[in-house]
C-alpha cells in the first residue's frame, strides 16, 4: 500500500511540474494569422547589396527596402 501511495504522490508531483512548466504556452491544431501582405518586386534585376529593414518592420510607401548593386547599370 505504501508503494501505491508513493507512486500516486510522484504522479501528482510530475503532473504539477508539467502544468507549471506549460501553463503559459499556447497550442492549437487550427491556427491562422491576420495581416496585410503586399508583393514587392524590383524595377531592375541585380544582386542585393544591403537589406534596409528587419523582419516584421513596419514600412511606408517610398521607403528603401533593399539596395541593388548598381555596377551593371553604370557601365
Amino acid at each position: 500500500m505504501i508503494i501505491l501511495g508513493a507512486v500516486a504522490v510522484v504522479l501528482v508531483i510530475a503532473g504539477l511540474v508539467w502544468w507549471l512548466a506549460t501553463r503559459n504556452q499556447e497550442s492549437t491544431d487550427d491556427a491562422y494569422t491576420d495581416g496585410n501582405a503586399v508583393a514587392v518586386a524590383p524595377h531592375v534585376a541585380g544582386y542585393v547589396t544591403r537589406l534596409a529593414v528587419d523582419d516584421n518592420t513596419y514600412v511606408h510607401r517610398g521607403d528603401v527596402l533593399v539596395e541593388i548593386d548598381p555596377r551593371d547599370y553604370r557601365a
